[in-house]
């Protein structure tokens, strides 16, 4: 018996006011969408 490893992509926005990640997989499904706000260091 074989196994078949998944494939999944992984992209990232950097944006002014907020930044976003996401992570599909072969069929184009959304594993994973996260937004989150802009922190500045200080």
């Amino acid at each position: 018996m074989s196994k078949r490893q998944a494939q999944v992509w992984a992209g990232i926005d950097a944006g002014k006011g907020h930044h976003r990640a996401a992570v599909v997989d072969e069929t184009e499904a959304i594993l994973l969408s996260k937004e989150e706000g802009r922190h500045r260091a200080r």
